[in-house]
């Protein structure tokens, strides 16, 4: 009886249990604020679950993540485009917390180097837009930022508007 039980424990744990999602803290359109809060999406292989923490009206210039990370602050800036590339800028929160490299959601550098200036983001190479499998209105570049002591996922968020896709948000890891 011993031996079944064991056995029925090892099985349960082989079978695993689902990755957690990565809690994303978000700045985002207003009118598209109840399309993604509390929301799961998959990019890369990796699961993000949406926050919305700030929103804001229209289509401004650019959209940071404010102070929802102790340690990188993310900033997308092309409102309107016609491409699936999008640039993403990171500057580190903490002169500690030096940037040391950008990823896509690939894992692939697109920027790396020691970047400690906190008052400045870094333009790093382009993210490319990724259509939604859980919402079909949403596009996404996700990628991640590695400062001295952490790894931080970031997103920006875009609609299709025409043929234009349109800056609605900014997200970043809970950290």
């Amino acid at each position: 009886m011993r031996i079944i039980f064991t056995a029925a424990a090892a099985a349960a744990l082989m079978i695993g249990t689902p990755a957690l999602a990565k809690d994303m803290h978000c700045n985002v359109n207003k009118d598209f604020a109840p399309m993604i809060d509390g929301k799961e999406v998959k990019s890369g292989g990796t699961t993000y679950k949406f926050k919305v923490k700030d929103t804001f009206k229209g289509v401004p210039d650019s959209v940071s993540t404010s102070d929802y990370n102790g340690f990188v602050n993310i900033k997308f800036g092309a409102e309107r485009t016609t491409s699936k590339s999008v640039n993403v800028q990171v500057r580190p929160r903490k002169s500690s917390e030096c940037l040391n490299g950008v990823y896509d959601d690939n894992k692939k550098q697109i920027w790396g180097g020691a970047y400690c200036d906190t008052s400045n983001h870094k333009k790093a190479s382009s993210l490319t837009l990724r259509k939604s499998d859980a919402n079909p209105a949403l596009y996404i570049a996700a990628g991640a930022a590695t400062t001295t002591s952490k790894q931080n996922h970031l997103m920006g968020l875009y609609t299709l508007q025409g043929s234009e896709y349109v800056l609605s948000g900014a997200c970043v890891e809970n950290k």
